[in-house]
């Protein structure tokens, strides 16, 4: 039994972390000085991350992580064209 415990602890962490930086994310977001060029920089960007992230064999091959990827910079691509 301690290795899915290890492994939900291990899970419940990384969900943690990452809600954490995505509220961080959202307060920068959200105080940026110049939130058009923020949303216009991010617009440049988001496909080279996307391309990036699509090159780890996760993103093929496991459903979550693409859903979880995708979800996350969807979501962060909304905040910053909502600041915009």
């Amino acid at each position: 039994m301690e290795p899915m415990n290890n492994a939900t602890d291990l899970l419940l962490d990384t969900s943690g972390r990452v809600m954490a930086m995505e509220f961080a994310l959202k307060v920068i977001i959200a105080t940026h000085p110049e939130p058009a060029k923020l949303a216009a920089r991010w617009r440049e960007q988001a496909t080279k991350l996307i391309d990036v992230a699509m090159d780890n064999p996760l993103y093929a091959t496991n459903a979550s992580y693409r859903d979880g990827l995708n979800g996350t910079l969807e979501r962060l691509s909304q905040h910053l064209e909502a600041g915009s």
